[in-house]
């Protein structure tokens, strides 16, 4: 502590060439000079004290900075422990990110096939309705053409039932076809064949020996 509080009065007469104890020198001194020696030592047992005080501070001040640095030294670990786990937090909310993304796409399919499905079976139920439906119209008609079938009118002439009108019309047509009807006589060994003219049928002729031949 010498740097602090300067040399006692003590050290500054060895300094100055006295060579006996410090309990000479204060003995020597006049009464005048013994008192101003003792409030010399009590400044030096002051001293003495203040530097142990300062040392324990010091020491004490050193303690708290090891404990300091000690405790840096945890918190620093602790961080990296928090920021390893930050780290870690964060992968899984990415993972949970991108999973959500992957349901959500997903689930975003899934809705749009059960539009397709829901908009294909809708058009099945019609596609149904209206075959059954052409299907019962079908069904009706044949019905109406079978209870009005054609018929030969009384003036030789088909008939043909009109859906449109609900009535029976001339068609125009004979009743005897192109392949009408022949009639035959025997008169003086000969055979004679009456036809209408539109007739296309075949011709019956009998020949020299009698017998009847068939010409198609």
């Amino acid at each position: 502590m010498e740097d602090l509080y300067g040399p006692s009065a003590y050290e500054v007469a060895v300094k100055n060439g006295y060579k006996g104890t410090e309990a000479e020198w204060v003995a020597s001194l006049s009464a005048a000079s013994e008192e101003a020696a003792l409030i010399a030592l009590e400044a030096a047992r002051i001293a003495t004290e203040t530097n142990e005080a300062v040392t324990t501070q010091e020491n004490s001040r050193v303690t708290a900075e090891k404990a300091r640095v000690e405790a840096e030294k945890k918190r620093v670990e602790a961080e990296e422990i928090r920021v390893l786990a930050e780290n870690a937090r964060l992968q899984a909310e990415k993972a949970r990110s991108e999973a959500e993304a992957s349901r959500v796409e997903v689930e975003n399919s899934r809705v749009e096939a059960e539009s397709q499905r829901e908009t294909a079976e809708e058009k099945r139920q019609q596609d149904t309705y209206a075959a059954i439906d052409e299907a019962n119209q079908a069904t009706g008609r044949l019905n109406e053409l079978s209870d009005n079938r054609e018929y030969i009118g009384e003036n030789g002439f088909w008939y043909r039932y009109n859906e449109e009108t609900k009535e029976f019309e001339n068609t125009g047509k004979t009743s005897k076809g192109n392949l009408m009807y022949a009639t035959f006589a025997y008169h003086d060994g000969r055979l004679y064949m009456r036809t209408d003219e539109e007739y296309t049928g075949p011709v019956f002729k009998m020949n020299h020996k009698g017998r009847l031949k068939v010409i198609v």
